[in-house]
C-alpha cells in the first residue's frame, strides 16, 4: 500500500511537474533561440490560458512590436540610404560639371584628358584638343545682360555637343 502510494505520488507529481514547466522551458528556449539568431519571427507556442499562457501571449506580442519596428527601422534606412547615394551623385556631377551648361568642367577635362594621352601612348596614336573661344563675349554680357549671355552659353555647348561623335568631351573652362 505504502509502496503503490508512494509510486504514485512521485509519477503524479512528476507529471504535474512537467505539465507546469514544460510551457516555461518553451518560453525559454524560444527566448534563447531568438536572442542567438536574432530572427524576430519565432514565437512561442501557448498551450494555455493560465499565468503562463498569458506571460506566452505577451511574450508573442512584444515579438510582434519589436518585428514591425524593425520593419520600419530597415524602411527608414533603405529610403535614407537612396536619398544619400542620390546625394552623393549630385555631388560628384556638380564637382564635375558646369551648373549653367551641364557640360564637363575643368576638372573632368584635367582628369579625361591624363587618360587620352596614357591611351595614345600606350597605343602610339593622336589626340586632338580643340579649344574655342567666343570673342567679345564680355561685351554680349555688357550690352545685352547676363541673361542673354548665359542662353548664348547654354546654346552655343548645345550645339556643340549635337556636332561631336558620342565619345568626344565638350567641356566648358
Amino acid at each position: 500500500h505504502v509502496f503503490v502510494s508512494v509510486v504514485l505520488a512521485i509519477v503524479l507529481a512528476i507529471f504535474f511537474q512537467r505539465l507546469i514547466s514544460k510551457p516555461i522551458i518553451n518560453l525559454y528556449q524560444t527566448s534563447q533561440l531568438i536572442a542567438q539568431t536574432q530572427n524576430y519571427r519565432f514565437r512561442v507556442e501557448q498551450t494555455s490560458t493560465d499565468e503562463v499562457g498569458q506571460l506566452s501571449a505577451m511574450f508573442n506580442e512584444m515579438l510582434d512590436k519589436v518585428e514591425k519596428r524593425d520593419e520600419k527601422l530597415e524602411k527608414l534606412v533603405e529610403r535614407r540610404t537612396y536619398e544619400l547615394e542620390k546625394l552623393a551623385d549630385e555631388f560628384r556631377h556638380r564637382a564635375f560639371h558646369d551648373s549653367l551648361t551641364g557640360l564637363p568642367n575643368r576638372a573632368l577635362l584635367t582628369e579625361r584628358f591624363e587618360l587620352a594621352t596614357e591611351h595614345a601612348d600606350r597605343h602610339e596614336n593622336k589626340f586632338a584638343c580643340l579649344l574655342l573661344d567666343l570673342d567679345n563675349f564680355k561685351t554680349i554680357n555688357d550690352t545685352k545682360g547676363h541673361n542673354y549671355g548665359d542662353q548664348l552659353l547654354i546654346e552655343v555647348s548645345s550645339r556643340l555637343k549635337n556636332t561631336v561623335r558620342k565619345e568626344d568631351l565638350v567641356c566648358r573652362l
